[in-house]
């Protein structure tokens, strides 16, 4: 949308981080005022096997030269960037989720996360499940599961 409205310019080179399927799947949004190449890494399992891929389901093998090497470095940064991005945007939704629970901070929120993954498999979990991670007591286990439930827990 920004090429078309003219506010940035249009690349020509197009380096997108997949093979022919990624390529195929960005080319036609592009159009021809733009060359798209793929990088992937070769499916033997060696590292250092990367290779650039055409349009056409071409292959050009990456070496060590200096463009090579500056091909998979922009490969390796990107990777950085979206681990880094993930990273923080599921750490803002466990955040958010989690946050105001009383007795659950950040060595409890990093035990949590690390055991089930995921914020849909803690709010599945039982309490029983919450009080066998690593750090948690019965009590926090509580307070998370009612915090996650919507339920106010029960004085007894």
């Amino acid at each position: 949308a920004h090429w078309e409205r003219g506010e940035w310019p249009v690349p020509d080179l197009l380096l997108v981080d997949g093979g022919l399927a990624q390529v195929n799947a960005v080319a036609p949004i592009v159009g021809t005022r733009t060359v798209v190449l793929g990088i992937v890494k070769d499916r033997s399992g060696q590292r250092g096997f990367e290779k650039i891929v055409t349009p056409d389901g071409g292959e050009i093998p990456l070496g060590d030269d200096p463009t090579g090497l500056l091909l998979k470095k922009i490969r390796d940064e990107a990777h950085r960037f979206a681990l880094t991005a993930h990273r923080a945007a599921r750490k803002r939704d466990f955040a958010s989720l989690i946050g105001p629970v009383p007795g659950i901070g950040p060595s409890r929120e990093k035990a949590l996360i690390a055991h089930f993954g995921t914020v849909a498999a803690i709010r599945g979990a039982s309490v029983g499940d919450l009080a066998a991670v690593p750090g948690m007591t019965r009590r926090a286990a509580e307070a998370l599961w009612h915090h996650l439930h919507g339920e106010t827990p029960q004085k007894g």
